[in-house]
């Protein structure tokens, strides 16, 4: 049940068996009560139900039989651990989960530990754990300790852009755009262009334009925008800059190839447009440019000069974003 931040739930404990009803909903694959206006506890003092399960059966469960659920599994091994937002546990056959958020977990577990845990299966684009942070200390119990040394491997990011959701990624490239508040970064290498999501909004840029950067995130589909989400920017194991001063060549495009482009081949990639007309320009300087007959929008463009005007026809340089269909940054 998703109860509204301010209402009281002070009065709920674990083992509560409680009545409350609401309106069913979907929230990036989380089946949720929303907003119910109370709450009855029914008794107290119950004891927790579990079920045993393998990470295999959790990540081929298509019908949400375990959303929800508190299960435990076993024979976990712990990747680099990101206590802000998700941290990676593999199987033996590779299966790999995001447990989100174990903000105490670092202070028994270390990367490389093998471990088993209890959790609530919960959904975020895909299947995650989460575990109480009450009980957090004995819900993950280490089984065997590892050597601390996870090795990932690093991949183009034409391979992390085709990826699966929720699956992490080491990707390297050149930063060609950021979005104003430095939490959105673009990049790009030979194969393809993606967008990086910080786990933070940072008080000033992390990186600038140029930077060739190594980043590790989690694939997430955002209104249409692929990016690697999860990246906690003050992290080297998740952020770090490789060098400075690189460049990016624009690829020639125009704004119909852009419109009919459904396998995402330009998104996140640096492009220029030339002869294209401005039709409208709102009060957040976003643009609207058409060429011939077809139309696309400038988010947010920077502070304009006065021969950009409705009836001007420009070129432009930027990065393909998208927001529920492409637009420029």
């Amino acid at each position: 049940a998703y109860f509204a931040a301010d209402f009281d739930t002070s009065a709920i404990e674990l083992g509560d068996e409680i009545f409350v009803s609401a309106t069913m909903t979907e929230y990036k694959g989380l089946l949720e009560l929303n907003a119910p206006a109370e709450y009855h506890v029914l008794s107290k003092g119950n004891e927790l139900p579990n079920k045993e399960v393998t990470l295999a059966e959790l990540l081929a469960d298509t019908e949400n039989a375990f959303l929800g659920e508190r299960v435990t599994v076993t024979g976990l091994k712990v990747g680099i651990i990101n206590t802000g937002a998700s941290t990676n546990l593999t199987d033996a056959e590779g299966n790999t989960i995001a447990l989100f958020k174990a903000a105490n977990m670092a202070e028994n577990v270390t990367e490389g530990d093998t471990i088993t845990v209890t959790a609530i299966v919960s959904a975020y684009n895909a299947y995650q754990l989460i575990v109480n942070p009450g009980t957090i200390l004995t819900d993950i119990v280490v089984t065997e300790e590892g050597n601390n040394e996870t090795v990932i491997e690093t991949v183009d990011i034409a391979t992390a852009k085709a990826g699966e959701a929720g699956t992490y990624y080491q990707v390297e490239g050149v930063v060609t755009a950021m979005s104003a508040d430095k939490r959105t970064i673009y990049i790009q290498d030979a194969t393809a262009g993606i967008a990086l999501y910080l786990t933070a909004r940072p008080a000033e840029a992390v990186c600038a334009l140029g930077d060739k950067v190594k980043a590790y995130g989690a694939y997430k589909l955002y209104n249409g925008l692929i990016e690697l989400d999860a990246i906690d920017a003050s992290n080297p194991d998740f952020f770090e800059i490789l060098s400075s001063g690189n460049t990016v060549e624009a690829q020639l495009v125009d704004i119909f190839t852009l419109s009919v482009d459904l396998d995402n081949e330009y998104l996140a990639e640096k492009v220029r447009i030339e002869g294209a007309t401005i039709t409208a320009i709102d009060d957040k300087n976003t643009i609207t440019l058409d060429q011939n007959g077809t139309t696309i929008t400038i988010y947010k463009a920077p502070a304009l000069t006065e021969e950009f005007v409705v009836g001007a026809i420009i070129n432009v340089t930027a990065v393909v974003s998208s927001y529920n269909g492409y637009q420029l940054l």
